[in-house]
């Protein structure tokens, strides 16, 4: 071997060590900074500083997405988040489907997450998982409850209509929503005679179920059909009086019968015993307008927890509406930027307040 061979490779040699020794230096380095990312996340949840947990997490997450506490960290500090809150839920869904992903067991995760989607209104992407899932699992009903009510909220109503169709098959009890939703697609389309038969046979079937007699009533508010919705009524109240579903209807019935003073102490009776659901304050919101009740109306929605307000954009619309019709302007600039802030798609809407305010 020549002297100038032997040097070519002895320079070679070092090249391929120095290249090997960079390489191994840039993996330290990005293991590293993958640590300091995950120790930042720790330090700002560990403070409730949200939005910093949120952004360090979400870049840890999306590099070591198998760690169930650190996806389990970001799903609860991405909850917190207020600013952009459809994205925010979606990122939550998201979170929740991998923890479900990694441990099948996990129920409470697909829970979690079929809450996020139905609360950021994601009724594509909740159709696609629950139509994935149901690859697996097509006899499960709570999969083919939440595929129904999200081909219903899409427009796809024959299709929510064949899956609806289904859970009345199956003789669902734990989703009584299904039958006033496919007595509504019915009647919609025609087929009263359909819509009544539907729950005369499931009452029959289930004359024990409080909340299928309470669907059952307000799919007969909705008709404005007061004397069977009475008669609805006087049937669940006579199974179970206290259940949330048989206090909503009795609220709801009172409203349409414009007995507000009624209407709004049954909704307070229901927002005591679930203080976590819409329903409750969209009723007494709609209570309170109707009755003229205009700066109650207000402060009804200024009690409520700013999370729960965040996934509402009804009422974060209504109240800088109701702001406007009580001639209170600087409080409605400042409920129109929190709207904005929290769903800066809504443009149209906006630019409407924004005009009333002006006028």
């Amino acid at each position: 071997m020549t002297r100038n061979l032997k040097i070519a490779i002895a320079g070679g040699l070092i090249l391929v060590l120095g290249a090997a020794g960079a390489v191994a230096g840039y993996f330290q380095y990005q293991a590293y900074k993958l640590r300091k990312v995950h120790a930042d996340a720790e330090r700002y949840y560990a403070d409730g500083d949200w939005k910093r947990a949120r952004f360090y997490f979400r870049r840890y997450v999306a590099l070591e997405r198998s760690d169930i506490d650190a996806l389990t960290k970001y799903a609860a500090a991405s909850e917190r988040v207020l600013t952009n809150r459809p994205v925010v839920l979606q990122d939550v869904a998201r979170a929740y489907m991998q923890l479900y992903d990694l441990d099948r067991a996990n129920h409470g995760a697909l829970e979690k997450c079929i809450d996020a989607y139905v609360r950021s209104r994601d009724w594509n992407n909740l159709e696609y998982k629950m139509s994935q899932l149901m690859s697996e699992r097509p006899d499960d009903l709570e999969l083919l409850y939440y595929r129904a009510l999200s081909l219903d909220r899409l427009g796809r109503w024959e299709e929510a209509k064949v899956h609806y169709e289904k859970l009345v098959e199956a003789d669902v009890v734990d989703y009584p929503e299904a039958y006033r939703n496919l007595a509504t697609l019915y009647q919609e389309r025609g087929d009263a005679a359909g819509a009544l038969a539907l729950f005369g046979t499931v009452v029959e079937k289930h004359p024990d179920k409080a909340s299928i007699w309470s669907e059952g009533g307000l799919f007969f508010i909705d008709l404005k059909k007061q004397d069977q919705a009475r008669e609805y009524l006087a049937n669940a109240e006579n199974i179970d009086p206290n259940a949330p579903d048989v206090i909503y209807l009795a609220a709801r019935y009172a409203l349409a019968r414009k007995d507000y003073e009624d209407g709004l102490d049954q909704l307070a009776l229901l927002l005591a015993v679930e203080p976590n659901r819409p329903r409750g304050y969209l009723a007494s919101l709609i209570a309170y307008q109707e009755s003229g009740q205009f700066d109650k109306a207000i402060e009804f929605v200024n009690g409520m927890a700013p999370d729960l307000l965040a996934d509402q954009p009804e009422l974060c619309m209504a109240r800088v509406e109701l702001c406007v019709t009580a001639n209170r302007l600087d409080d409605a600039r400042t409920h129109l930027d929190v709207y904005k802030t929290w769903y800066p798609e809504h443009t149209v809407p906006q630019e409407y307040l924004d005009a009333r305010i002006m006028l």
